[in-house]
């Protein structure tokens, strides 16, 4: 009896096989090219169980009836396990985890897969304009891809109709906090990503709060860029005030007068302590200044009765190392 986890994932593969084996028999009944029509627009009659609900996974058109209109159309691909070298490094880009959620867009992917990677697999080609969601490997990840590609298992691609605007629904699902479950790799389901609940305003409507949520945006990163330069400036300050602090006296006496340049940087650093030590790396550059100065002798003032240390060296009682 093996470990409880890789029970859990022998059934998944179980469950997922079984899936994809109904796929291509539907995929090998249709002369359409889609296994959810027949040639006379008719759905097939397995499809009530499956198509329905994916069409109504994140909303409804307003209109009823047979001009009623799906929002999105749910697409589901995977690579056989174990493919040859062969399959890889060809010219078809391959979608997976570490391609989304770095930006808005893909237009390109790390991985490739060869012509016949993608014909002996379940995958097809998603076409440009999808929204590409991860549910798995790193939950909640979307993406919008420019181009041409395929997806791996732990991602689903959203092909929008004309009624959604793709930006608004990308938008949405940036507001999102997906929770996943399982026992070895979290991730959501394919009911549960269904029973998605969409706020979908009239198509103007979402394309002026797209307008404005760009604008605001563009104005955060105005802000962000402005944040970025004033750090950069103050840890210039920090780098030269320790500097000026810990360097080298040139043509000067090893006494430390309250007057000298040192004492006056070490008071201007400590009156702005505050705005200058903001940062951990900030607090280690100040340790490090304060050993520096220690091993020198620069934080203690000499007394008359001490003695240099070449006398002290010289000296036949003094202790040899």
């Amino acid at each position: 009896m093996p470990p409880l986890p890789e029970s859990a994932c022998f059934c998944s593969a179980c469950r997922c096989s079984a899936a994809v084996g109904r796929w291509r028999k539907a995929s090998a009944t249709t002369k359409t090219g889609s296994p959810f029509r027949r040639p006379g627009g008719r759905p097939e009659p397995w499809t009530t169980s499956i198509e329905r609900p994916l069409l109504a996974g994140i909303g409804r058109s307003s209109s009823t009836g047979q001009n009623a209109k799906p929002l999105v159309r749910f697409a589901a691909v995977r690579l056989q396990r174990g493919p040859p070298p062969s399959y890889w490094d060809g010219d078809i880009p391959w979608a997976s985890v570490k391609d989304i959620g770095k930006s808005k867009y893909v237009d390109d992917t790390i991985d490739r897969i060869s012509r016949a990677g993608l014909d002996s697999s379940s995958s097809n080609l998603i076409q440009p304009g999808s929204l590409i969601v991860v549910t798995r490997m790193g939950l909640g990840k979307v993406s919008i891809n420019r181009i041409t590609l395929s997806i791996n298992q732990d991602l689903r691609a959203l092909s929008l109709s004309s009624l959604v605007s793709i930006d608004y629904i990308y938008l949405f699902f940036k507001t999102l906090a997906l929770e996943g479950s399982g026992l070895t790799v979290k991730g959501i389901k394919l009911d549960e990503l269904l029973r998605l609940r969409t706020p979908l305003p009239p198509l103007a409507e979402q394309h002026r709060i797209v307008s404005k949520v760009e604008e605001l945006m563009a104005l955060c990163s105005q802000l962000q860029a402005a944040r970025n330069a004033r750090e950069q400036q103050r840890d210039r300050l920090v780098a030269s005030s320790l500097h000026r602090i810990t360097a080298n006296d040139a043509g000067e006496s090893d006494v430390t007068e309250p007057t000298t340049r040192r004492a006056k940087s070490a008071r201007f650093h400590l009156r702005h302590l505050l705005h200058l030590s903001v940062r951990h790396e900030h607090i280690r550059q100040l340790r490090q200044a304060i050993l520096n100065l220690a091993v020198r002798g620069k934080l203690t003032s000499r007394e008359a009765k001490d003695e240099a240390c070449e006398s002290l060296m010289c000296s036949p009682t003094s202790p040899r190392f």
